[in-house]
């Protein structure tokens, strides 16, 4: 073996990075006084769509849907108040056309799981169930355990 195949089996001379495996984050190239205009935009789309969704908006803008996740949140209050309203619309909008029967009603019930946080009561009560059987069994639970059946 050469003495360069053996240094970049055992990795000497290579450079190692601290923290987070990956890529390392990049600043974003959005200013606050873009999202502030975008803010203004998120609230006119909000108005005009039927139903709004974050990534139809971030498509007409020429944004790519992970930047909004990745950059935008907690930095512009205006921007935040916007996605959230745009939230709250979106999930009655999907409520009242389902029940209208303007939207099959299967896909508003998985869009609504998907992007508003809903869960069938059924799940719940079992999973309550079954951390109320394991604390009965052992006495306690584990905090792992805890997390584990809340989420």
């Amino acid at each position: 073996m050469t003495r360069k195949n053996q240094n970049c089996q055992t990795g000497v001379g290579m450079i190692k990075q601290k923290g987070k495996p990956g890529r390392p984050p990049v600043p974003s190239k959005y200013t606050d006084e873009f999202l502030e205009e975008l803010a203004v935009k998120l609230q006119i789309y909000i108005e005009e769509a039927s139903i709004p969704f974050i990534k139809e908006f971030c498509y007409q803008n020429h944004i790519r849907g992970d930047e909004v996740s990745r950059s935008f949140y907690g930095r512009v209050q205006a921007f935040d108040d916007a996605i959230q309203r745009l939230r709250d619309k979106q999930e009655v909008q999907l409520v009242k056309s389902a029940l209208g029967n303007k939207t099959n009603p299967a896909m508003a019930i998985f869009t609504l799981k998907n992007c508003s946080g809903w869960r069938d009561q059924k799940q719940e009560e079992e999973t309550d169930k079954r951390l109320e059987e394991e604390i009965e069994f052992t006495g306690n639970i584990s905090k792992d355990r805890m997390k584990a059946f809340l989420n």
